[in-house]
């Protein structure tokens, strides 16, 4: 019995242990992060160099997903900041969302100690850190370390005690970092101007639910040429969200941030440009079921493939796909989905081999493309020429229907293609 417990004892101890040092390492960020480091440094009383902590640390907190700023960015910006005051706990007015996704405040107070037997010198480091977030404009975590080490030179041995305590150091600012962006959602302001109608607004609202971290849009007030709106956003900062936002094709606003949490933004007809498809099921009429297989996945190869391109985004029902019918799949498209295009595949029987239609269909305008690809490429370079092939003929087909199109819409698409190129 006594044998049976002191086993328990070690096996129990054991698992702890392991649990401890899990709890207890860095994680990756949830999103990437942009430090502002506000630093004071005194070497035995005297100013020292106030990048003596952000460059010994930099780069194992960069495996984890932060970013220091530029050295001058950073120097130019943090002048702006008391950091006596942010060690108090407040928030350094002066920096916005724009310009850092963290503050770091940072006071790194070193004292020499006299050289041992070996001439070794020692230097005993005390750092407090202070962390705030710039788009909430709160402090979210902060911690001491006092770390000693040795070395033949002054500044050696300040580097040495500095990335001793590297892992406990990483471990904050990383579990901190991570808590914050998953803890709550967060809302912002948005004012748009210069907006020609409603229907853009409309199109806008079709887009931006797909931006990664956007949780929820409100809209305030709806009009033209103005819109407010409020979004709610999630895992991500502020920065962040509205880069993606000025990265989607289809939002038709370049955004920026004009203060804590809020946003304007005007027009932009070229980013108003997109299209909304969804393919069928590829049909298989070869009267070879051994190809129904084959079929699956060319549908699935047509949707990711067309789904790369920087204006187009898929959509489909959500138990199946459009029916193959191509009047049904235009009228279910148009009316439940709100897109532009349908892309159907037929897989024929040829001479050599099966050979594939691929066909894209537009809601108002019918057929703009029909594309053959013959038994020789099916099974070899089909894969990667597709999407450039259907997209050349897209883009062609569009622009014979300028002069059909209403005037914002061609307006849209002539401004999409002249920045693009392609005009």
């Amino acid at each position: 019995m006594r044998l049976f417990l002191l086993i328990l004892l070690f096996v129990c101890s054991t698992l702890s242990s392991a649990q401890a040092a899990t709890v207890n390492k860095p994680e990756k960020l949830l999103e990437k992060t942009r430090i502002l480091w506000v630093s004071n440094v005194t070497v035995d009383d005297k100013a020292g160099d106030p990048n003596a902590v952000s460059s010994n640390l930099d780069s194992y907190l960069k495996r984890l997903g932060f970013t220091s700023l530029p050295g001058r960015t950073n120097a130019k910006l943090a002048k702006k900041c008391d950091v006596k005051k942010m060690l108090g706990g407040e928030y350094c007015e002066a920096i916005t969302n724009g310009d850092a996704d963290i503050i770091v405040a940072v006071d790194a107070a070193i004292k020499s100690q006299r050289p041992d037997r070996k001439g070794l010198l020692g230097v005993k480091v005390m750092m407090e850190f202070r962390l705030f977030r710039t788009d909430t404009r709160k402090q979210f975590g902060k911690m001491k370390q006092l770390p000693f080490a040795k070395g033949k030179s002054q500044d050696k041995a300040i580097r040495t005690a500095i990335r001793k305590v590297h892992e406990p150091i990483s471990v904050l600012f990383s579990k901190t970092t991570n808590a914050t962006l998953a803890m709550r959602e967060i809302t912002a302001e948005v004012s748009i101007t210069g907006l020609p109608n409603k229907d853009v607004i409309d199109d806008m609202l079709q887009v931006l639910p797909r931006v990664e971290g956007l949780k929820e849009l409100r809209v305030l007030e709806l009009g033209a040429p103005s819109a407010k709106f409020r979004l709610t956003y999630a895992k991500t900062y502020l920065n962040s969200l509205v880069n993606r936002i000025n990265q989607t094709q289809g939002v038709a606003v370049t955004l920026t941030i004009d203060g804590p949490n809020r946003i304007r933004g005007t027009y932009d007809a070229a980013r108003a440009f997109y299209q909304i498809f969804s393919v069928t099921d590829v049909v298989n009429k070869t009267r070879d079921s051994s190809r129904n297989g084959l079929c699956a996945e060319i549908t699935e190869i047509l949707e990711k493939e067309l789904s790369e391109l920087p204006y187009a985004y898929a959509d489909r029902p959500e138990k199946k796909r459009l029916p193959s019918n191509i009047n049904k799949a235009k009228r279910e498209m148009k009316d439940y989905l709100g897109g532009q295009l349908v892309v159907t595949g037929t897989l024929k029987k040829g001479r050599q081999g099966p050979s594939l239609i691929v066909e894209v269909h537009h809601v108002k305008w019918g057929r703009l493309v029909r594309h053959t690809i013959e038994s020789a490429d099916l099974t070899t370079s089909w894969k990667s020429s597709i999407k450039s092939e259907l997209d050349a003929k897209i883009i062609a087909d569009l622009k014979k229907k300028l002069r059909r199109m209403d005037r914002t819409s061609a307006d849209q698409l002539r401004a999409y293609l002249e920045r693009n190129g392609r005009s």
